[in-house]
C-alpha cells in the first residue's frame, strides 16, 4: 500500500505544475522509472521520494505514527499519513493563501490534463478520487474514517477504522502540535 499523503506532498511541490504531478504519482513510480517522465515530472517523483524519506526517519512523526502500531502494525505510517494531510487542511491558512478548494480543484485538473501519461493504477483511481473528492475529505474525521473503509476493503490495511479513530480523538491535541512542528520542518527541508 503506498502512502496517502497527497495534499501534503503537493502542497511541498511549490508552484510547478508538473512537479506537483510527479509528486502526486510518485508511489506509483518505481526505480528508475522516473526516467521516462519529462524532466519536472521526473524531479517531482524524486522530491516525493525524499519527502517520504525526510518523513519516515522523523521523531516526531514517529511518536504519531507509532499511536496507531497496535491497530495497524506494519501499515500505521498510512494511518498517519492521512490524518497529517487532514491536519494540514485543517490548518491550511497557516500555511497557504490559496483557497483550499481551489488548491484541490487545480490538482484534479492537471491530473484529468495530463492522464494519458499517468501511470496505470492512477489512471484507474483517479476518477473516483474525483467523483468522491478524496482530497477535500480529509477535511473532517467523518471523511477520512469513510477512507480508512474503503482502503480496507479494497487493501491489505486492516480493517481497524474504529479503533483510528478513536486515538485521533483521544490524541488530538498532541497529533495537532505534533504536525506543526513536524510539517514546519519539513518545509525547510
Amino acid at each position: 500500500i503506498s502512502c496517502m499523503n497527497y495534499v501534503a506532498h503537493i502542497y511541498l511541490s511549490g508552484n510547478h505544475d508538473e512537479v506537483k504531478l510527479g509528486n502526486f504519482i510518485g508511489d506509483s513510480v518505481k526505480g528508475r522509472q522516473h526516467q521516462d517522465y519529462p524532466e519536472f515530472i521526473g524531479k517531482g517523483i524524486l522530491l516525493h521520494r525524499a519527502i517520504d524519506d525526510f518523513t519516515d526517519r522523523h521523531p516526531i512523526y514517529r511518536v504519531s505514527k507509532n499511536r496507531f502500531q497496535p491497530g495497524y502494525r506494519k501499515h500505521a505510517g498510512i494511518i498517519a499519513d492521512i490524518l497529517y494531510d487532514h491536519l494540514l487542511l485543517k490548518n491550511w491558512n497557516r500555511y497557504s493563501l490559496e483557497p483550499i478548494d481551489r488548491f484541490i480543484r487545480h490538482i484534479y485538473v492537471i491530473s484529468i490534463l495530463n492522464l494519458p501519461i499517468l501511470p496505470g493504477r492512477v489512471q484507474k483511481f483517479l476518477p473516483f478520487m474525483i467523483t468522491r473528492n478524496w482530497l477535500g475529505s480529509y477535511k473532517t474525521l467523518e471523511g477520512i474514517d469513510s477512507i480508512f473503509q474503503r482502503m480496507a476493503k479494497r487493501t491489505s490495511l486492516p480493517a481497524e477504522s474504529d479503533f483510528a479513530i478513536r486515538i485521533i480523538k483521544e490524541h488530538y491535541n498532541s497529533f495537532y502540535k505534533e504536525f506543526n512542528e513536524f510539517f514546519t520542518e519539513l518545509i525547510k527541508f
